[in-house]
């Protein structure tokens, strides 16, 4: 009974590392895996040199956020401008449950990019649907001027180009250049992790 209870002790280990991963969050197996990632793909990340003092004054990252606005977004704003940074918000336009918060972002001086109306696999729609989707998001985006980008990033990174290129071209982007990807390792659970309960939304992820 002894070495029946040890081995059902053993056999529950793998969960309980999975389960304090999924306390510990996203973050925590991301710190774990980039150096064996950054092994096997150098190019994928992007580090500024150390001891490089002469880059302070030139150096700079492109910084982009996905899925907002949220009920952070006011909250990010006030934390950036006490570094005087900005970013690039992709919005999914069926979040803008309230439009000051896009006028909040314009007047701040970050940019919006396009990220479809809602965080799904866009991929699997037909043409016109997809068309009708991108062309909603980009009439609501297009009414903030200038700092609305243009960039398209597709939710999930998932792009079908039988179906959603020609709709891309259509809307005036002829080259790969706005099509910007999601970080290296996002960890992206498509749309998953939007309940209302935080740690459902860790394990989720």
């Amino acid at each position: 009974m002894r070495w029946a209870a040890l081995g059902s002790a053993f056999a529950a280990l793998p969960a309980l590392i999975l389960l304090v991963l999924t306390m510990g969050g996203c973050e925590l197996t991301q710190r774990f895996a980039i150096s064996a990632v950054a092994e096997r793909t150098p190019l994928g990340l992007y580090r500024l040199p150390p001891g490089r003092e002469d880059l302070d004054r030139e150096a700079f990252v492109w910084l982009t956020i996905d899925d907002g606005p949220s009920g952070h977004t006011r909250e990010l704003l006030e934390i950036m401008a006490e570094h005087e940074a900005t970013a690039t918000h992709f919005v999914h336009t069926d979040h803008v449950d309230d439009p000051s918060v896009l006028h909040d972002l314009q007047v701040a001086g970050h940019n919006l990019g396009h990220h479809m109306p809602s965080d799904r696999d866009w991929s699997g729609d037909t043409e016109d649907a997809f068309f009708h989707g991108f062309k909603e998001s980009h009439c609501m985006l297009a009414a903030y001027g200038d700092v609305y980008s243009g960039n398209f990033r597709p939710p999930l990174g998932l792009i079908n180009e039988e179906t959603m290129l020609p709709a891309l071209r259509h809307m005036g982007h002829q080259s790969p250049s706005p099509f910007v990807l999601a970080s290296f390792i996002p960890w992206d659970a498509g749309g998953l992790t939007e309940t209302r309960w935080g740690p459902l939304n860790r394990l989720l992820a």
